[in-house]
C-alpha cells in the first residue's frame, strides 16, 4: 500500500511564517510536520509515499530527498500552481497506481497510528484475492484453479 501526503498549499492562515517556509516544514515538537507523518507511515509498513508540492517546493524536496533517511521511497508530484485537494490527487494518480492508498494532510499534526488502516486494507485485499480463487479437492491430477484471468496450476 502507498500513501500520499498533501503538501502543496501556501498556508495562508500561517502567514507571514509561510512566506519563507512551506507549511509542511513548520516545526511542531522539534521537527517539521512532514517528518512526523513520514515516521508514522514508515512504522505502519508503508514503503512508498507520493508528496505533492508547489509553494516553496524546493525547500521540501531538498529536506526530504528520496526518503531513504526515513526508510521510504518518496516520489514528488510537482504543481506549477497549487491544484487544491482533488486536482493534486488527480495529478498524482500516475505515481500512485491503481491500488487504494492512504491520504494524509501534510499541514496538520496528528498522533494517529496508521497501522490499523494499513492492516485493514491488507486484510480486505487478501479477502478479495481469496474470492477470486476457487477451492477444490484434488485427487492427484493436475488441475487449473481460479478464474481464467488469474488462473494458476496446482499439483497434488
Amino acid at each position: 500500500m502507498k500513501a500520499m501526503i498533501l503538501a502543496a498549499g501556501r498556508g495562508e492562515r500561517l502567514r507571514p511564517r509561510t512566506d519563507r517556509t512551506p507549511k509542511a516544514l513548520i516545526e511542531a515538537g522539534g521537527k517539521p510536520l512532514l517528518a512526523w507523518h513520514l515516521e508514522r507511515l514508515q512504522r505502519a509498513g508503508i514503503r512508498e509515499v507520493v508528496i505533492n508540492v508547489s509553494h516553496l517546493a524546493e525547500q521540501i524536496t531538498d529536506r526530504f530527498g528520496d526518503g531513504a533517511g526515513y526508510g521510504l521511497a518518496l516520489r514528488w508530484s510537482r504543481e506549477a500552481e497549487p491544484l487544491e485537494t482533488a486536482g493534486g490527487i488527480a495529478q498524482a494518480l500516475p505515481l500512485l497506481g491503481r491500488e487504494p492508498f492512504l491520504l494524509v494532510n501534510g499541514d496538520i499534526y496528528c498522533a494517529i497510528d496508521f497501522r490499523p488502516a494499513v492492516e485493514e486494507h491488507q486484510l480486505r485485499f487478501m479477502r478479495a484475492r481469496k474470492r477470486e480463487c476457487v477451492a477444490h479437492r484434488f485427487s492427484g491430477e493436475r488441475r487449473q484453479v481460479g478464474r481464467t484471468k488469474n488462473a494458476f496450476d496446482i499439483d497434488h
